[in-house]
């Protein structure tokens, strides 16, 4: 590799064209182009088309007719700024009409751009909406984009290989788009549009994601037992799962981020989202969809949360909740109905907060004053005076150049934490601190010796085995890591994505379940064993009801009108069938009334082609099998 051309600013998109000429754009700097490619030979490009201030510009071209070149340029304070087309593989440029979006369309980083491989005038361009030219960008109309939420930020086009068929049956019509929440193929042959006047969306794509999972959480938690567990998900808001229900949305209508389950309630959970508003519920697992109210601390507008704050529950206490603002931290032993702030002079920069398990803990909380980061402690939270002075162990902090991850204090040891540091930096990411209970901490970097954590790998979080502190689990930007020599060694569990940044890691103590909140690849649950070489005994992305189970076959599979549904076992008058998305959503529920022979026929004409899942219950008896609707 040898340096490209421009500024050095971070590169935002690259076009290589037939003829050997290469478009290269940079952040706030605009669009540089070589001939050839080589080194040296770029320069800069403008044009009087161009605005006169350029901040990220996305390309893309006709696979057929290469030198039509298409350009957006966006600005993300005030959304698109131009919308340009080059019949000369950006030598000279022309202005075309921009895009039109809806709201506030300015996450830049979401942006795509496409054109038809045969058709230079069919061009998609979107971020939470797409919109779709059919002329060459003079005339355009907004579509609506796949996903499971309100919002769905686009990130990729790609035209279809000639072996995909889409609904139509036209290959060289299909067109796949990649958003927050999986792949979604469309054609340039459908016609329904956003109602821009009540927002009414009719999709015009049909997701293929073949239950692959996409989702990005911010984190979550788990509830006293079995896989039920709730979180927030980028863009979609917070959700539910448990065994009856593989996922169901429960608030929130933009960013969830993070959410607790009382070990002593499971039906009160607390979720905290992108409204930076803290909700409370008492019958999270009793319904179908949860009943909410606020229970925001009372922190005045300069005091609001950082964006996420993720807060901290005692999971000895589900009643104590424990909150950072941009100042200090709220603490509540009610459950929310009176809070105080715990520190009397302000500490900037707090984000993370950790807790032991007992009645009455001791909490840690980090801290950034924009030149140093600290580390804080308070002892007895739960009585603590309001207004106190934290201690501060900022004195031989293990990184100092790197931002504190999640603070995972020893359950019911207040004088072992554990800490992760997050960044890409070449130093040590993972710590162990003793006599945290002191005023004088010990901290020990347990990176590893022989077999050390990689360099420059950021770890979320870090927490020990309940039953035998030797075992450790490291959630990083890059999979989950293991050693069971207290830090000299760590290796990769590889029986669950290796490739995928773990926001958050919650480890139930009681019955050494983990819970994995991943950045892309839905939530995952394990039990701690070692087998085959690895600490995780099982991994599954589908929750397994703990109850007894049904057996029962489907075929034809795939299928295009009906399906029949064979149990194994006699099944009685009250059961049920229910159909559900692969995204967790419910299609249809009818009772289960066979006609006679092997079994009952579910009619499926109406569906749309995808994967599903169908699931028989009777009383505590659960099944679920996936099919195919051709």
């Amino acid at each position: 590799w040898s340096p490209a051309p421009g500024t050095g600013d971070s590169v935002w998109d690259i076009l290589a064209l037939p003829s050997g000429r290469v478009l290269v754009t940079e952040v706030d700097s605009g669009i540089y182009a070589a001939s050839n490619g080589k080194t040296g030979t770029f320069s800069k490009v403008t044009s009087s088309a161009f605005p006169s201030t350029i901040y990220d510009v996305k390309l893309s071209n006709c696979k057929k007719f290469p030198n039509i070149v298409y350009a957006e340029f966006d600005n993300p304070a005030v959304g698109m700024q131009a919308f340009c087309k080059s019949t000369d593989g950006g030598v000279t440029w022309t202005a075309k009409t921009i895009p039109p979006f809806l709201g506030a369309e300015h996450q830049h980083y979401g942006t795509m751009l496409g054109v038809s491989n045969t058709d230079t005038n069919k061009v998609e361009c979107g971020i939470h909406y797409g919109s779709r030219s059919t002329d060459g960008g003079n005339n355009w109309q907004i579509f609506a984009g796949g996903g499971i939420g309100a919002q769905s930020n686009f990130h990729c086009y790609a035209n279809s290989p000639a072996s995909y068929l889409d609904l139509s049956g036209d290959s060289s019509n299909t067109f796949l788009l990649g958003d927050v929440n999986g792949i979604f193929s469309s054609n340039w042959g459908h016609s329904s549009y956003i109602d821009t006047t009540n927002f009414d969306s009719v999709t015009t794509s049909e997701e293929i994601d073949s239950n692959y999972v996409t989702t990005l959480w911010y984190g979550g938690d788990f509830a006293g037992s079995g896989r039920r567990c709730i979180g927030g998900l980028q863009d979609n808001g917070d959700y539910r799962i448990r065994p009856t229900d593989p996922g169901t949305g429960i608030g929130g209508d933009g960013d969830g981020f993070y959410g607790h389950i009382s070990q002593q309630d499971s039906n009160t959970g607390y979720l905290f989202g992108n409204s930076y508003n803290l909700q409370k519920t008492t019958n999270l697992f009793a319904t179908q969809y949860p009943n909410w109210s606020y229970i925001t601390p009372p922190w005045g507008t300069g005091e609001s949360p950082a964006y996420r704050n993720p807060f901290q529950i005692n999971y000895a206490d589900g009643q104590q909740l424990y909150v950072p603002s941009r100042q200090g931290v709220w603490r509540t032993t009610n459950a929310g109905s009176s809070w105080a702030r715990l520190n009397s002079a302000n500490i900037l920069g707090i984000i993370h907060v950790g807790c032991t398990a007992v009645t009455n803990p001791s909490i840690y909380f980090d801290g950034y004053d924009g030149t140093n980061y600290h580390f804080y402690r308070i002892d007895n939270a739960q009585t603590a005076p309001p207004l106190g002075t934290p201690v501060d162990l900022s004195a031989g902090l293990g990184n100092t150049v790197d931002p504190m991850g999640e603070i995972s204090p020893y359950p019911t040891n207040p004088s072992t934490v554990y800490i992760g540091f997050q960044g890409y930096s070449t130093h040590h990411h993972a710590w162990k601190v003793l006599n945290a209970n002191t005023a004088t901490p010990t901290w020990v970097d347990i990176s590893g010796t022989t077999t050390p954590l990689p360099s420059g790998l950021g770890v979320n979080q870090i927490q020990a085995n309940p039953l035998d502190t030797t075992t450790l689990l490291a959630a990083t930007a890059n999979g989950l890591y293991y050693s069971t020599n207290t830090g000299a060694d760590w290796y990769k569990e590889t029986k669950i994505p290796t490739k995928v940044n773990i926001e958050q890691m919650q480890l139930r103590a009681s019955d050494r379940k983990l819970f994995l909140f991943t950045w892309g690849r839905g939530v995952w649950y394990a039990s701690i064993h070692f087998t085959g070489g690895g600490i995780v005994q099982q991994a599954s992305i589908e929750p397994t009801p703990a109850t007894p189970q049904l057996q029962f076959s489907l075929y034809p599979n795939p299928a295009t009108e009906k399906l029949t549904v064979s149990p194994q076992q006699a099944l009685s008058s009250s059961a049920r069938i229910t159909i559900y998305s692969s995204d967790g959503r419910m299609i249809s529920e009818s009772a289960w009334n066979p006609t006679g022979g092997e079994g009952q026929e579910v009619n499926i004409s109406s569906l749309p082609s995808g994967a599903y899942f169908l699931q028989i219950t009777d009383g505590n008896k659960i099944a679920k099998n996936k099919f195919v609707k051709m």
